[in-house]
């Protein structure tokens, strides 16, 4: 059975209809020659720090999307859901002329999922007041994307988003 995480990410990624959207690998990365010579002992792996789950395109609104997907149970995203480099890459690229870089976080308990600019996220991370992303900020900063369940599976209205 796949983890909620992965499900919640199809499912997302499936409802960007006719726009494009590709998912960027997950510890993506090679053995080196060592490696390889000695079947795997005492070498190095290398891998990838992607700042985002996905880039999507916008034809319609010219707008190319980073966008780091986050899926958890309970009513906050915990700051340990996401790695420094994720928050600064996205805050860094989401400044750049056409581009907008969102944190999607669905609450699954609650079934709803926000969209937050990375630029948000960023400067709530760096004060440090608080340890989460609380629903609370999600609803107030965020933009609400609508989803609906079809049955076992989810579709969303990333046309928010757009």
């Amino acid at each position: 059975m796949k983890n909620c995480g992965k499900t919640f990410e199809e499912d997302f990624a499936k409802s960007f209809k006719d726009i494009f959207i590709y998912r960027l690998r997950d510890n993506a990365g090679a053995w080196n020659e060592s490696v390889i010579r000695n079947n795997g002992k005492n070498g190095i792996r290398f891998t990838t720090t992607n700042i985002c789950d996905f880039i999507a395109y916008s034809n319609k609104s010219n707008k190319l999307l980073l966008l780091e997907l986050k899926s958890f149970k309970g009513k906050s995203c915990p700051f340990t859901n996401f790695k420094k480099h994720q928050i600064e890459g996205l805050y860094i690229e989401g400044k750049k002329e056409g581009v907008e870089a969102y944190a999607i976080l669905n609450f699954r308990d609650l079934n709803e999922t926000f969209g937050v600019r990375a630029e948000l996220i960023y400067e709530f991370y760096e004060k440090g007041e608080r340890k989460s992303f609380s629903y609370e900020f999600c609803k107030e900063q965020g933009v609400l994307i609508v989803g609906r369940l079809k049955r076992t599976r989810w579709e969303y209205d990333v046309e928010e988003l757009l």
